[in-house]
């Protein structure tokens, strides 16, 4: 059940990098306390889930995988077709 096993060194880094991200915002708030690091705060936040469901879909099974990230890769196709420009004539075919 659990094929994440193996890439347990992977994991901790991926972790570690997360960690020192946090850190690093944390000290800079400290250190500048003038700017507004809102926005660095909500990337590392959306960091830490993204990452999290990545690791849960892993630990569940091959399958479950395969699924999220098919998912994934539709969501982002929809989001770039949504930046690409084009004609209302492909817009049938596309959607």
């Amino acid at each position: 059940m659990f094929e994440i096993a193996p890439h347990v060194g992977t994991v901790v880094i991926v972790v570690l990098v997360l960690c020192v991200a946090s850190l690093s915002r944390v000290w800079l708030r400290q250190r500048y306390p003038q700017r507004d690091w809102l926005e660095l705060k909500q990337r590392i936040r959306s960091w830490w889930w993204m990452i999290g469901l990545l690791f849960v879909v892993l630990l569940l099974n091959r399958e479950a995988g395969i699924v999220f990230f098919a998912c994934l890769s539709y969501l982002a196709l929809k989001e770039f077709f949504s930046i690409v420009p084009k004609r209302q004539v492909d817009r049938r075919v596309l959607f």
